[in-house]
Parts: structure tokens; sequence; C-alpha cells
């Protein structure tokens, strides 16, 4: 099982958002600690060793996968327009 640890940009961002949208994206980080990530929209990023991007509805998580400590780390929720600037 992983941990779930949102960086301080990514909790700000979160808390941005409209409630359901919150309650979906943290049920997806839920499944994400539970170790399925096959069953979601999870796509390697180019130019990063271990950077990956969540797709959910018009969101994007950003995340770095550290497989030594288990450790989940978000770096960024925001809307597709706006996370890649």
């Amino acid at each position: 099982m992983y941990k779930v640890v949102l960086k301080k940009k990514a909790d700000k961002h979160l808390k941005l958002l409209d409630r359901n949208s919150q309650l979906k994206i943290l049920d997806l980080l839920k499944t994400i600690s539970k170790r399925k990530l096959e069953t979601l929209d999870i796509k390697k990023l180019k130019w990063y060793e271990n950077r990956y991007r969540l797709r959910v509805w018009k969101y994007r998580i950003l995340f770095e996968k550290c497989e030594d400590k288990l450790i989940i780390l978000v770096i960024d929720i925001w809307s597709r327009w706006d996370v890649y600037k």
C-alpha cells in the first residue's frame, strides 16, 4: 500500500475545487494508495523519470511514484488547460 502525500500547492488547488470534484479526486487517490493503478487513466510523462499524470474528468493530477519508499507525492492538481503550463 502506498502512502499518498500532497504538496502544499496540490492541497491548495484541491481546496479551490468544488466539493464533488474534491470527493472524486480523493476517492481516486485512495484507489492509487491501494496499488490499483491499472484501472485508472495514468500516463507516464516524458522527460521525467518517475512522474505521471492521472486524468480525472477535466482535471489532471501530477504525481511522482517512489517505489522504494512506497510514496505517491501529488505535485499539482489543476484543470487540464492550466496544469501543463
